[in-house]
């Protein structure tokens, strides 16, 4: 799919190190015992550098595989590749939350972090 957006002229908003810092932050942000306040912080990384459907794949292919590590002591990890990272771990209820990224402004309460990220994503034509 990549090969056949970048064929189509569609380009990367931005330098490839831009989507692996983005990467690092989320892994960071979801590593271990995430808060609300953490997962919305990823779901906006991710956000940032998605403009379109190239960014996803640029964003997909910068996280590759990553270990995260599960919540609790002796939990162990989990390797995730970043849609199934994204979809397992942005559950927490955002009771009240704004976003206002990359011309896209939305605020609301009471609405998982994955839905908030979903809404987002799908106004670019992206589905996770």
């Amino acid at each position: 799919m990549f090969k056949e957006l970048y064929d189509s002229g569609m380009r990367p908003s931005f330098p490839t190190i831009n989507y692996s810092s983005a990467s690092n932050r989320i892994a960071e942000a979801l590593d271990g015992c995430e808060l609300s306040a953490s997962e919305l912080e990823a779901a906006q990384e991710v956000m940032k550098v998605v403009k379109n459907k190239l960014d996803w794949y640029q964003l997909i292919l910068s996280f590759g595989r990553r270990e995260i590590d599960n919540c609790g002591i002796g939990n162990g990890s989990t390797f995730y590749e970043l849609p199934t990272l994204l979809k397992s771990q942005l559950g927490a209820l955002q009771v009240v939350y704004s976003v206002d990224i990359n011309g896209y402004k939305k605020s609301g309460a009471y609405s998982l972090t994955i839905t908030i990220l979903e809404d987002y994503l799908k106004s670019k034509g992206i589905t996770i």
